[in-house]
């Protein structure tokens, strides 16, 4: 149904129009955003009824970090195309990044009343469940996202995550395993799996998932933090101080890290 509306929203509209937001979608996915909001801005110009070029400027300044201008278009486009879940979760997002939370919820709301098969509307409301500390709430999303779409690692590596918060390991485990068969060179699903695997006291493993994160992401600090962290646990300190250095020289902070590690050796 949706893609049946889009198709006749796109025979009406005109040619130049349709033009300039073709040249813009190029851009927006080259990530050239300032020069693709110039090519949405004159599909309106065109056409000022054209919805979808009024949501996808509203993308390009969200990423840019514009949430108050993204959210003006994507009132735009609703007010434009009610019918259209895709502006609603887009605004829901952007509400979340704000941390106008309950905003967001009704904008995920209204996303999934004219879609309920919208898998990435229960993902997102479930991400916003997470940051509100609502981790089964989250965890039911997530489920129901997966049900939908289960070939999504996103669902997956955010269902472990809200696992981890509430320290249940093993199922944090087993959703970072599906995540990494299904998107092997994401480096934070083994940040993450590696997280578990230390809490389960499993050091072996979760040096190696440590290792894989660093591979595939060597400019976060986070993974060299964690393994200083492991090598600290199990006396290897040249190591650790080793992983230290490395995570200052990437932005860490040297004192609050010193301090994690004396902390731990405290207990140990």
């Amino acid at each position: 149904m949706q893609l049946r509306r889009r198709l006749e929203q796109a025979a009406a509209i005109s040619a130049e129009a349709m033009q300039h937001y073709n040249v813009g979608v190029e851009l927006e996915a080259q990530g050239r955003l300032q020069e693709a909001i110039a090519k949405y801005d004159e599909a309106i110009r065109h056409d000022p009824q054209f919805a979808p070029a009024y949501n996808n400027r509203g993308n390009c300044n969200l990423h840019l970090g514009r949430h108050q201008q993204a959210i003006e278009d994507y009132d735009e486009a609703i007010g434009l195309e009610a019918q259209d879940p895709l502006p609603y979760l887009n605004r829901g997002i952007a509400f979340a990044m704000l941390g106008q939370y309950q905003r967001a919820f009704q904008d995920y709301d209204s996303a999934l009343s004219l879609d309920p098969q919208y898998s990435l509307a229960y993902l997102n409301r479930g991400n916003a469940f997470v940051l509100l500390g609502e981790y089964q709430r989250a965890i039911q999303d997530y489920d129901q996202a997966i049900l939908l779409s289960p070939h999504e690692a996103e669902s997956y590596l955010n269902r472990g995550t809200a696992y981890l918060r509430l320290n249940q390991l093993q199922q944090a485990i087993q959703d970072y395993d599906q995540a990494i068969l299904l998107n092997p060179r994401h480096a934070g699903v083994y940040f993450s799996r590696g997280t578990a695997y230390l809490r389960l006291n499993q050091f072996q493993q979760a040096i190696q998932d440590y290792d894989q994160a660093m591979l595939l992401n060597p400019n976060d600090p986070r993974p060299y933090v964690s393994r200083a962290m492991v090598h600290t646990i199990v006396g290897r300190d040249d190591l650790a101080q080793a992983d230290t250095e490395r995570a200052v020289a990437l932005g860490f902070d040297r004192t609050a890290l010193a301090q994690s590690i004396r902390e731990l050796k405290a207990t140990r």
